[in-house]
């Protein structure tokens, strides 16, 4: 889901709307009477006699340094998105080095990151055992029980953390806001920020410090304002199950507080529990029908769900009440535009992007390829092309589009000139080599077609371009190799056929 929520380098207003969870599939919840209970059962339940006496009370001293070829193959295979040839290369690296507690946290931070805590537990535990200082595994431990709600647990493992180390405090703030220990949190934030290890972290810790601050600044709040306020800093920094029981909490209170309502369906949301997202904002709809952040939300929920047709009516809806960035509805608009083959539609929105916003070269390649390969309107792609050029310069893009557009429409000789300052303006362009190449195609000149295709497909590897630049060389080869399989006597007869 976090990947179907960032679109066009923009993260889908996590800052910008409320968000929280109620459930996570963990506890069942009566929508009709939301109950505290079944949270704090939760929030109660102990996970099991897992081993974590082995660190309570050991000295932080630095970890030890583990190195060998297996881990490090691990870490490449990691890095491409090869994750079963990562875990296979960190459990080679356990059979050779059995002392080894970095193995066993790498294949546990997989398991965290796809969503399997208990298995990431595991792994963690062993680590643990192994080395007691080992201080990635001890906070990934933490941070699996808190994937699991068990929020008791996850405050013991960071409270037996006594270095300074900067995740660890950040964490152990996090941990006492939950638990209402307001000052002991902006205390341990400010720390986190001052150790600045990371900047992410730093960012991290200054959005909850800034909910206090929004706090403070409106004397004489209520205390269910503060939970609003943290549970939409927690799920702002991604810790939806922390924001789930604040919630809970307020909705018990005051079951019409039409913001709670919408973090919850946000969260559901990038929780992917689709159908109580739909719940949750069609609640708010009804409290407000009005609200443009609602109805947006609930347009991507029905995306998320493949309703296409109710997915564009919300968004239409949130951008004619006022829902802002438009760009953005504008954008998501045109992603399901396409899905849905309403490729006038899909083209329209992103036209209306580029008048909001001309300064991304890239934005102008999704309505010149409909309008060139979809609408077949290659005129109106010069059009779009011919903007990108002007606004953009000085670069290589722009005058691709161009004079793609232009090979489009049968414009060779301008297509071939700005195809030719593309390249000399980027000469690792391989989309430029794909067009020239496309371009001599349709002049019939297959050989100078074939060597540009070769120079996409050298420079772009496995880019979309590359790839079309090999598909359509292949078909060059074959169809050249169709005429040389016709017999001579074949060719003779058509010829004489034809003087006929």
């Amino acid at each position: 889901m976090k990947k179907f929520l960032k679109i066009a380098g923009v993260t889908v207003v996590i800052a910008f709307g409320l968000q929280v969870l109620i459930n996570t599939g963990i506890i069942s919840v009566n929508k009709e009477n939301l109950d505290f209970e079944a949270i704090q059962k939760v929030i109660g339940t102990d996970a099991g006699a897992d081993v974590i006496e082995a660190f309570e009370d050991s000295p932080d001293l630095p970890g030890m340094e583990y190195d060998d070829i297996n881990l490090k193959k691990g870490d490449d295979y990691l890095e491409k998105g090869m994750k079963s040839l990562a875990v296979n290369e960190y459990v080679e690296s356990i059979k050779n080095n059995s002392d080894n507690p970095e193995a066993f946290t790498k294949i546990g931070k997989i398991h965290f990151e796809d969503l399997e805590p208990a298995k990431a537990r595991e792994n963690f535990i062993k680590a643990i055992q192994l080395d007691p200082n080992y201080i990635e595994a001890r906070i990934y431990l933490g941070k699996s029980y808190i994937a699991e709600n068990n929020f008791d647990k996850a405050r013991q493992i960071f409270g037996n953390i006594t270095t300074q180390n900067q995740l660890a405090k950040y964490y152990k703030g996090l941990l006492a806001s939950f638990y209402g220990e307001h000052e002991n949190a902006k205390n341990l934030f400010a720390e986190a920020i001052s150790i600045g290890t990371s900047d992410k972290i730093s960012e991290k810790a200054q959005v909850i410090l800034k909910a206090y601050q929004e706090f403070a600044r409106n004397q004489g709040g209520q205390d269910m304002h503060l939970k609003a306020l943290l549970s939409r800093a927690y799920n702002q920094v991604e810790e939806y199950n922390m924001a789930l029981p604040i919630l809970f909490e307020i909705l018990k209170e005051q079951k019409d507080y039409r913001d709670a309502w919408v973090i919850l369906g946000y969260s559901y949301l990038n929780l992917e529990k689709i159908d109580d997202a739909i719940y949750a904002f069609e609640t708010a709809k009804k409290l407000d029908p009005q609200k443009p952040e609602t109805l947006y939300f609930l347009g991507l929920t029905h995306f998320a769900k493949g309703d296409l047709e109710q997915a564009i009516s919300s968004i239409e809806q949130a951008l004619d009440n006022g829902f802002e960035p438009a760009v953005q509805a504008n954008q998501k608009l045109a992603e399901i535009y396409l899905l849905n083959e309403d490729y006038e539609n899909a083209a329209l929105n992103y036209e209306r992007i580029l008048e909001a916003n001309n300064s991304d070269i890239n934005s102008y390649v999704r309505p010149v390829w409909l309008y060139i390969d979809k609408i077949k309107n290659p005129q109106k792609a010069v059009e779009i092309a011919t903007r990108a050029a002007e606004n953009h310069p000085d670069k290589a893009m722009g005058y691709n589009l161009l004079g793609w557009a232009q090979t489009a429409n049968g414009d060779f000789s301008e297509a071939k000139q700005n195809l030719q300052r593309a390249i000399d303006i980027d000469p690792e362009l391989d989309a430029a080599y794909l067009n020239l190449g496309w371009l001599y195609e349709k002049k019939n000149l297959p050989s100078l077609a074939k060597t540009n295709y070769q120079k996409a497909k050298d420079l772009g590897g496995s880019s979309a371009a590359a790839n079309l630049a090999m598909e359509r060389y292949n078909k060059i080869i074959e169809s050249e190799e169709k005429v040389e399989e016709i017999p001579e006597d074949s060719k003779i007869g058509k010829t004489f056929n034809l003087q006929k």
